[in-house]
């Protein structure tokens, strides 16, 4: 299964948090998890409940390999780093594909 995360870098008002502290836990939560992952930058632009078009530093996380077990796992750690980040969601692209990984 390929997993894609999409989050946002930023609280519910706009507030930037960037890459800080909290951002590197939580990728480091995510891949003791998963194994692995890949992160790449982005801008993001969504409405929010209210209706304001928002647009701020995102990032994609990719993640390969795992299993529904692991999926359930992901899906806490991403729900935990949202209320702490104060943010109001994320998107999780799930896709089955079949990885070959090539190792030496």
């Amino acid at each position: 299964m390929r997993l894609d995360l999409y989050a946002g870098l930023a609280d519910r008002n706009g507030n930037v948090f960037g890459k800080n502290e909290r951002f590197k836990a939580f990728l480091d939560d995510l891949t003791e998890l998963t194994g692995g992952l890949s992160v790449m930058d982005q801008i993001g632009r969504y409405k929010n409940r209210e209706g304001k078009i928002i647009e701020e530093p995102s990032v994609v996380i990719t993640i390969f390999g795992i299993n529904e077990d692991q999926l359930s796992a992901v899906k806490e750690i991403v729900r935990n780093f949202l209320k702490e980040t104060d943010q109001e969601s994320a998107v999780l692209v799930r896709d089955l594909v079949n990885p070959e990984f090539i190792e030496v």
